[in-house]
């Protein structure tokens, strides 16, 4: 009869030995330990930990040792972004912070939401932003979602973008605005060509604004090349994006 791994099975134990072995130079008790840690099959969840408990430090040291150690390392990584991608897209905890941000008469903690949500889970909350932002009622609460964006920067101008094709021109016209505060040159091609087809004059007039504080004012055709052009050479800051 074969007897399985029970994940998590004496997992713990082994992971802070092998810690502690890597750090003191047993190279080879560190990988045998860590081969254990994988045979007990841990979960995402605990992989995770793990990654938590070592810090990102440890394991860059891990990863420029090379060799076995270094794909045992990179394996355990894996497993733990599964639950780190879970965790980054939970709605409940996402929802929760966002209307503590959108509520709160704290400025200490508006600040202290804006910087869980931004950290925790980055670009996944902008679909919660969609609302306030069509809602002309909502001037505070409106006011806090764009400087939420603002701070979210470049990794949420991809979904930020999705906002100017809305229905809604009051969502458009907002959305334009946090672009132009974020300064994502990815924005240009965009607000270029809102600027020119929109239907409501506010959301042209914002639009416009927003590309001047971008500084572009060159043509929507050039707009798109440069920014092809940027796609092909593989430049850095359009790039780097989840």
């Amino acid at each position: 009869m074969i007897a399985f791994p029970v994940p998590g099975y004496a997992s713990d134990a082994d992971f802070r030995e092998g810690v502690k072995a890597f750090e003191e130079g047993r190279y080879e008790d560190a990988e045998k330990l860590f081969t254990e840690v994988l045979k007990a099959n841990p979960s995402s969840e605990e992989a995770l930990s793990y990654r938590n408990e070592a810090g990102d430090r440890f394991f860059v040291e891990v990863l420029a040792k090379g060799g076995k150690l270094a794909t045992l390392a990179r394996r355990l990584l894996k497993r733990a972004e599964v639950a780190k991608l879970k965790d980054r897209q939970n709605e409940e905890k996402m929802r929760e912070m966002f209307n503590t941000m959108l509520n709160t008469e704290s400025y200490i903690e508006q600040y202290t939401m804006v910087e869980k949500l931004v950290a925790q889970h980055g670009h996944y909350v902008v679909p919660l932003a969609v609302d306030v932002l069509g809602d002309r009622r909502e001037q505070e609460k409106r006011v806090r979602v764009i400087a939420f964006l603002k701070r979210l920067g470049p990794e949420g101008i991809l979904a930020v973008l999705e906002l100017l094709e809305a229905d809604n021109p009051i969502t458009q016209l907002n959305a334009a605005i946090a672009l132009g505060h974020i300064g994502d040159r990815r924005a240009v091609p965009a607000l270029k060509r809102i600027s020119e087809t929109a239907k409501d004059a506010d959301v042209k007039r914002m639009a416009s604004e927003a590309l001047a504080k971008i500084g572009y004012s060159g043509s929507t055709v050039d707009a798109y090349s440069l920014l092809a052009e940027a796609y092909y050479k593989e430049h850095p800051l359009v790039m780097d994006n989840p």
